[in-house]
């Protein structure tokens, strides 16, 4: 019997066919396991989505759709592949993530064009031969088996012909966190001349060659969770809360043994600081003996003209974790301050926050909040109602995420990709759920729907001076403070840097007014207070704490 989707697909010489969610899972089990056949025989197709289904096995006819450009087989039960995959020479997209698989097939070899390749959360301990992916620029092997870096990355020849090149030239992003990686090749850097950014996060790396530091267009390395020897390369990383790797990169550079001879070309080493606390005062210390001191941050305490935000029990299966403060005195009035306010809550959201897929953050104007009491809450996204930015009509939460869904979905169309853009690409952290998570007030007004929009009501402008910031997570509260410290670190050094701050007699300065934010369970038991002592702690910014 031939599916809906797939006679609509062929009725209407559709070039798009994607077939996804528990209804295709019923079909497959109805059918002994297996697809409608008739999905093969559409020559056309140049986007193919099979995905979050029961799928077990892929049938060899999937090699007749030789005019697949992007194939996405995410999240369904595969456990193999076939190798009639090598005959989609023309894929440029392939996405295998979140599947069972244990062995790939040597395919690659003739996928030339293919520019990016998904086999997250599978099980893998090895690649094949990938070398003739010459136009690859994105790799993602996280979540899997790895105890070694895979060989068929660390290919490196010399030089010979005048056109002779390495053959993964153009591969840029490498993710390999959650497996077991030992170590990172210090020839890396030759094989990968194009690598800008390599994700270890989560492995058991123990030492990292100095080479590594010298990688010619490396910007983004992670390290975190790693069992790192050199103690205070650990807790550079583990402290690090920029968005940049630079400190670590540099580190790396100029104190990391290297593998090869200590006498071959290695960058001057720029001039070390050391950081000391004295009575309360954060100074650094040059070589040279020289003293200066740290411009710093003031934090205010908690008291009863600042909301306290409560957290419901509902909530906690959802997305539990929420942080707040205030940031207060900023000065926005400059449009090209308020823009680069607003682009860098943007950039955390797509470094730190990893896509919002660990947090998300969220800023009201203090002043149009009035409420004392705010309650972190779940409900059915058709009791929730919100005033979305941008827009002047309030619509429940289950309106809005259908509303975006159809936006996306024609977006997608239009720009003939098979990815989601803008807001639109976090639609599917909600999918599926019963409840959706939302911070409101006493009168039950909703000021935010995490991780997708908050309320048109408190949103900031270029007159706001005290901003409420809020961080959910599904993942932990770490990450939550994580981000808060990157957020006030970044605004402190580039927002409050005029004459007016607040001295203290001497050069030093107060670059940020911050105040606390006291977070509840639903028994008025503290959750978190923050920022707290163990928050704030920068190597170039001092931290001063006003008693209550």
């Amino acid at each position: 019997m031939v599916w809906l989707e797939v006679k609509s697909v062929a009725d209407g010489n559709k070039c798009e066919l994607i077939l996804s969610g528990p209804q295709i899972s019923k079909r497959i089990e109805d059918d002994d396991g297996k697809i409608d056949e008739t999905i093969f025989g559409l020559k056309k197709l140049n986007l193919f989505e099979f995905s979050r289904t029961n799928l077990k096995a892929l049938p060899d006819s999937i090699g007749n759709l030789t005019n697949l450009t992007n194939l996405s087989l995410h999240s369904n039960e595969l456990e193999c592949i076939p190798s009639e995959l090598s005959k989609l020479n023309g894929l440029k997209h392939l996405d295998l993530s979140r599947n069972k698989i244990s062995v790939l097939p040597d395919v690659f070899h003739d996928m030339s064009q293919l520019l990016s390749l998904n086999v997250s959360f599978n099980v893998l301990d090895s690649l094949p031969n990938i070398t003739g992916l010459v136009h690859m620029t994105s790799l993602n092997i996280s979540h899997n088996k790895f105890s070694e870096f895979p060989k068929n990355l660390v290919v490196y020849q010399e030089k010979k012909g005048k056109n002779e090149t390495q053959p993964l030239i153009h591969l840029g992003e490498v993710r390999a966190r959650g497996n077991s990686i030992e170590h990172v090749p210090s020839v890396l850097g030759k094989c990968l001349p194009s690598l800008k950014l390599l994700d270890l996060e989560d492995n058991v790396v123990r030492t990292v060659a100095g080479e590594v530091g010298d990688f010619a267009k490396l910007k983004d390395i992670g390290l975190k969770g790693n069992p790192l020897e050199d103690r205070r390369l650990k807790k550079l990383v583990d402290n690090n809360h920029s968005a940049s790797s630079k400190p670590i990169l540099d580190y790396i550079r100029n104190n990391c043994a290297r593998d090869a001879d200590a006498s071959s070309s290695i960058a001057n080493k720029t001039e070390k600081k050391k950081i000391k606390r004295k009575k309360g005062t954060r100074e650094v210390e040059t070589e040279n003996g020289g003293k200066t001191e740290l411009d710093f941050i003031r934090v205010l305490p908690f008291d009863d003209t600042v909301p306290l935000v409560c957290v419901s029990d509902a909530v906690q299966g959802v997305r539990p974790y929420v942080v707040c403060c205030i940031l207060r005195g900023l000065n926005l009035k400059d449009s090209s301050k308020f823009k680069k306010f607003i682009s860098l809550q943007t950039k955390l959201h797509d470094n730190i926050c990893k896509k919002r897929t660990v947090a998300t953050i969220a800023t009201h104007d203090l002043s149009k909040i009035g409420a004392k009491r705010l309650l972190y809450d779940a409900r059915p996204p058709s009791e929730i109602k919100i005033m979305p930015l941008s827009k002047q009509n309030e619509m429940t939460a289950m309106e809005l995420f259908s509303q975006m869904q159809k936006e996306a979905e024609f977006l997608r169309k239009e720009k003939k990709r098979n990815t989601y853009s803008g807001v639109h690409k976090f639609l599917y952290l909600l999918e599926g759920k019963e409840l959706f998570p939302c911070l409101r007030d006493e009168a039950d007004n909703v000021i935010s729907f995490p991780p997708i929009t908050n309320s048109e009501t408190t949103k900031i402008t270029s007159e706001s001076v005290d901003v409420f910031v809020e961080v959910t997570s599904s993942v932990n509260l770490k990450w939550c403070k994580d981000v808060l410290d990157n957020l006030i670190h970044e605004v402190a050094l580039g927002f409050n840097t005029d004459d007016s701050g607040e001295s203290d007699g001497t050069e030093k300065k107060c670059r940020l007014l911050v105040q606390q934010v006291k977070t509840t369970d639903s028994q008025g038991q503290l959750k978190v207070l923050y920022p707290s002592q163990t928050d704030l702690q920068f190597s170039d910014l001092d931290t001063k704490r006003s008693q209550i």
